[in-house]
């Protein structure tokens, strides 16, 4: 009934009218800077890069990397060139070598223009601590990883990687990651965006319900 009188004292007073029609704009125009906040850009259309910005597409004969078959942005014949210049290191448990290889599977990724910027590919803090504790007793220049960094962002650092940390991707939300534990495909930069629609909603519910509040 609050909106009932609301809306008869709008259409009896000019005034009060007015205020609640440019309200009820500034609802919608905040509700929808808030809720397309939290999704890609329409202009940011998938490339790739990596190789001069072509478009990914499907390569079924992938022998690496197959959970990109259905949309890559690499071809067989570049896995084939970029893997042999990282090697895995010196003693590395199959855990290890799972996480290489991940890793290196981001030249593939469709999603490698949201995490791959000025020649330089981010990484998710929770990526890089997986990384770290399943390398750590692995060797690099006969140095255990475990004992020449302390941590898994400053080894991924120091392998020259920019680091999301877990607070930063509250506000952007473009880093690679792979949770080898939960699925052996669809491995991609992770999107955070669940949080941005729960403020909107709350956003519009608390200003719709400060419009319609009679005085």
């Amino acid at each position: 009934m609050s909106g009932i009188r609301s809306i008869r004292t709008s259409r009896t007073d000019p005034a009060v009218g007015l205020v609640v029609s440019l309200s009820t704009v500034l609802i919608a125009m905040l509700c929808l800077v808030v809720v397309t906040a939290g999704q890609e850009p329409v202009s940011m259309i998938p490339h790739c890069p990596l190789f001069s910005n072509r478009a990914p597409r499907k390569q079924h004969m992938l022998s690496k990397c197959k959970r990109y078959r259905e949309e890559a942005c690499c071809f067989q014949e570049e896995i084939d060139r970029f893997f042999p210049r990282v090697p895995n290191p010196r003693g590395a448990s199959k855990n290890c070598r799972e996480h290489m290889t991940s890793l290196k599977c981001y030249i593939c990724s469709p999603k490698q223009f949201l995490f791959y910027r000025n020649e330089r590919v981010t990484v998710c803090e929770e990526f890089c601590n997986k990384w770290y504790e399943a390398c750590m007793n692995a060797t690099i220049e006969g140095e255990r990883i475990g004992e020449w960094y302390s941590n898994g962002k400053q080894f991924c650092e120091g392998r020259k990687f920019s680091v999301m940390s877990a607070k930063a991707m509250e506000y952007d939300f473009q880093c690679y990651s792979y949770n080898y534990d939960e699925e052996k495909g669809n491995s991609s930069a992770r999107l955070f965006t669940g949080w941005k629609l729960a403020v909107s909603n709350l956003l519009c519910v608390l200003a719709a319900t400060l419009v319609w509040t009679p005085g």
